[in-house]
């Protein structure tokens, strides 16, 4: 064989061995490239009955909703006319029922567990929580709701004009919490049996003072969750006894029962009625002083509820706790001259007298 030969297949057999390691670097990247890693799972679908769709992330993709059907972190859950229950991946159980759309979300972004769990667009939420779960979080366009142990109930509905974005937390188990997701510092603790709201509509920035819950409503709700049986008389129980307790304060480490009574009315010299005074005021809660320090504990209490623990609110009710000594404004009345005496009569001059008496009583703030 000739030495042209020989290198000719030479150089055949380099160029065909770079050509075949080149193919297999391909097919590596190929195969690398179709078998993406699976993302984490914030949920499973544990029961579910009606029309329920899982979507990614990106809303791009349909999961299977078959029993045991992992939602991914930042997955999207939509139910129809159904309901759907879900275990969360920290132990929480979530159930949904019929027109609501959620997003789970991923709560440890920073290895502390401190974010949100599940974000409401619409629809109603019954969450439960205890047994070293820790806190559940669950938030709306407008509130967040925190609840440690017990079970709880969230609505929201951000497209009803009548509601005007307003979202309504009902504890039926131990106690929840409401707050303004925009403004945490205020938050407001919901006991069983009772409910509290916020709407931005009304111009309120904090959540309202807790309410009975009312079990002709409650009712209904619970029955479109799909819970069992027990667990719902559980629920209806216990705000039965909360309905039968009118109302009640914790002062001194007893609870504290008042029956409402009307107050005592009396008639002004002007002939208008006001309020009680003397020894009227001391027929009812609410009519002039209170008697005793337990009443004056649950007054106390009661004016920080109505002023939403804000300082300012407190300012408005007691001006003279907050600016020293009664403030007194004088009053100078300017009588317009005329180039005739004007007589008065006696009646006249009387309630003159008694008008300008009247406006030097008026309280500067």
């Amino acid at each position: 064989m000739s030495r042209l030969r020989i290198k000719s297949l030479i150089a055949f057999a380099l160029t065909f061995a770079g050509m075949s390691s080149l193919g297999a670097a391909a097919a590596v990247a190929v195969e690398i490239e179709q078998h993406p890693s699976a993302p984490a799972s914030c949920a499973v679908l544990e029961k579910f009955g009606g029309k329920v769709e899982i979507m990614d992330s990106t809303r791009t993709h349909l999961v299977d909703s078959v029993m045991r059907a992992g939602v991914p972190c930042g997955g999207w859950v939509s139910v129809g006319k159904g309901w759907a229950e879900f275990r969360h991946r920290d132990g929480f159980r979530v159930s949904l029922s019929d027109q609501t759309f959620v997003q789970f979300l991923e709560s440890n972004v920073d290895g502390k567990e401190s974010g949100d769990h599940v974000v409401i667009y619409k629809g109603q939420v019954y969450a439960k929580a205890g047994s070293g779960t820790g806190e559940f979080r669950a938030v709306t366009s407008s509130a967040r709701a925190r609840l440690t142990r017990g079970a709880f109930m969230l609505l929201s509905d951000s497209n009803s004009e009548a509601l005007g974005d307003e979202t309504q937390l009902v504890t039926l188990d131990n106690v929840a919490r409401l707050e303004n997701r925009f403004e945490p510092s205020k938050q407001i603790e919901v006991s069983s049996g009772e409910a509290s709201s916020i709407n931005f509509k009304l111009l309120r920035v904090v959540p309202t003072a807790p309410k009975v819950v009312a079990l002709s409503d409650l009712r209904p709700r619970l029955s479109s969750f799909h819970l069992e049986e027990r667990e719902q008389g559980k629920f209806l129980q216990i705000a039965q006894k909360r309905h039968d307790r009118k109302l009640a304060s914790v002062s001194g480490g007893s609870s504290v029962g008042l029956k409402s009574r009307a107050p005592a009315s009396v008639t002004s010299s002007s002939g208008s009625k006001s309020v009680g005074t003397g020894a009227h005021a001391k027929q009812g809660f609410m009519a002039g002083s209170v008697i005793g320090e337990e009443e004056t504990m649950l007054k106390t209490h009661l004016e920080r509820k109505l002023a939403a623990g804000e300082v300012i609110g407190e300012e408005i009710l007691h001006p003279d706790t907050y600016h020293g000594r009664e403030q007194k404004a004088g009053v100078v009345v300017d009588e317009a001259i005329d180039n005739r005496k004007k007589k008065f009569t006696k009646a006249e001059d009387k309630e003159k007298k008694k008008l300008i008496e009247e406006l030097s009583q008026i309280k500067e703030y």
